[in-house]
């Protein structure tokens, strides 16, 4: 009788090379066995995420960084924006993140913070637009198309990355 705990992919999984050496560094380090990645070369996902001083101060979650692998490291301290934002502190060096929760509409980004509470509204729209603006590769001379706006446009847009912002946009191509 098969256990139905353990999956077809499951067993192929278990069955690459290195997966009980690196199942056991996984539990050791905390992680969950189930995190071992399912693919031909099991030790990539242990080396594969920058540490948390190599990234960016903003950073598009599953553009830039898979979510999964960037979440895995952190735990939540706190929420914001209506329990839309989470506050989680990295387990291997304490960086503080403002990580905006998973939704399929939107651009999840984490941004760097100082502390907690350290970051207000408005540098955390600013840091939004630098993304945008840096997601579209910069900006043109060109002036907006909004009325009386005096804004230069991003690139490939005829409106600048505060009307951008405002329509939706949070990167190129999102």
């Amino acid at each position: 009788m098969s256990n139905p705990r353990c999956s077809a992919a499951d067993v192929h999984r278990k069955r690459q090379p290195g997966y009980r050496q690196l199942a056991a560094k996984a539990e050791r380090s905390g992680a969950p066995t189930a995190a071992v990645p399912f693919g031909t070369n099991a030790y990539d996902w242990v080396d594969m995420t920058p540490r948390c001083a190599d990234l960016p101060s903003a950073l598009g979650l599953d553009i830039d960084l898979s979510r999964i692998d960037f979440e895995r490291r952190l735990e939540t301290v706190g929420t914001a924006h209506g329990g839309w934002v989470r506050i989680a502190a990295c387990r291997d060096c304490g960086q503080v993140w403002r990580v905006d929760l998973e939704d399929r509409l939107q651009v999840g980004m984490a941004i760097k913070v100082d502390a907690p509470g350290l970051l207000d509204d408005n540098s955390e729209h600013q840091i939004r637009l630098a993304y945008l603006v840096s997601s579209f590769g910069g900006e043109t001379e060109h002036g907006c198309a909004w009325a009386d706006c005096l804004n230069v446009t991003l690139r490939g847009l005829a409106i600048c990355a505060e009307h951008a912002y405002r329509a939706g946009l949070r990167a190129k191509g999102h």
